[in-house]
C-alpha cells in the first residue's frame, strides 16, 4: 500500500514534468516564429 502511494505520486511528478518540457519546447517554437517575423518586417521596412 504504502509502495503504491509513493508509486503514484512518483508518476505524478514525471507527467508534471513531461508537460512542463513539452511547455517549454513550444514557448521556444513561439519566440522563434515571432523573431522570424519581427525580421522579415524589419527587411521588409529597409
Amino acid at each position: 500500500m504504502k509502495k503504491d502511494k509513493k508509486y503514484k505520486v512518483y508518476k505524478n511528478a514525471s507527467a508534471i514534468k513531461s508537460r512542463k518540457r513539452k511547455d517549454t519546447i513550444i514557448n521556444v517554437m513561439v519566440l522563434s516564429i515571432i523573431t522570424f517575423i519581427t525580421v522579415l518586417l524589419i527587411s521588409e521596412m529597409t
